[in-house]
């Protein structure tokens, strides 16, 4: 059985900041925003206190790495991800589910490497996509990620795989938007108003939903499934 517990810290602030408060991935830590800047707190220790992790005047929070390593905060090009561990800033962007890859939002040509011993190394991409903007962003794996791109005319589908800092480049594909499934390693690709195609570890289906359709499709995305086999 669990036990009672109630926490409770009193701010400097008396406004409220959307977006300023996450929990890290193992849920006893709560960073949050405040007038000096954000705060990590270790909820679970008792008569612990927030410390102060760093002075800022941003107050947006996006959260935590995947492993709880490094803390996104504010946006664009003054937006940064901070390091828990050393305290170092870097860019804002989609980090890999092991923490050691990096792909910035701001800038799609970079791919930055987090290695031992505190190390980062930096990979600069051929210029495929000067003018587009990185609109999402989605690992599949520890090694291999997907990304949509876009400027003022069209959009594409841009992904990649990364091998011990060796980027190998997947063909650009014309999209609106893109959802994967990381549980059954499935991508679902809206090309345009009723064209989609669904690529799964076994086979590529394209599919045009215009006769079933009374409009233009919206949004796409994959929702959890319904059923499962029990082996």
């Amino acid at each position: 059985m669990g036990f009672p517990m109630r926490r409770e810290v009193t701010l400097n602030t008396d406004t409220f900041y959307p977006h300023s408060g996450a929990w890290s991935p193992c849920g006893r830590y709560l960073a949050y925003a405040d007038t000096d800047g954000i705060y990590l707190w270790d909820v679970f220790t008792p008569n612990s206190s927030p410390e102060l992790l760093i002075k800022t005047n941003h107050k947006m929070i996006h959260g935590f790495s995947p492993l709880g390593r490094f803390l996104m905060i504010g946006n664009g090009d003054a937006g940064f991800s901070f390091r828990l561990e050393d305290g170092s800033t870097h860019p804002l962007g989609a980090f890999s589910p092991n923490d050691r890859i990096l792909l910035p939002y701001q800038n799609p040509s970079q791919i930055i490497y987090f290695l031992p011993n505190y190390q980062v190394a930096t990979t600069t991409l051929p210029d495929e996509l000067v003018g587009y903007q990185t609109e999402k962003i989605v690992w599949a794996g520890n090694n291999r990620f997907y990304r949509l791109m876009c400027n003022n005319q069209s959009c594409f589908m841009a992904g990649g795989d990364i091998s011990y800092r060796v980027y190998t480049s997947h063909p650009l594909i014309e999209a609106r938007n893109f959802d994967y499934d990381t549980v059954n390693d499935q991508l679902v690709v809206l090309h345009d108003d009723y064209n989609i195609t669904i690529t799964t570890p076994f086979t590529t289906l394209q599919y045009d939903l215009s006769p079933y359709l009374d409009s233009p499709i919206a949004n796409i995305e994959w929702l959890p499934s319904l059923f499962y086999y029990d082996d």
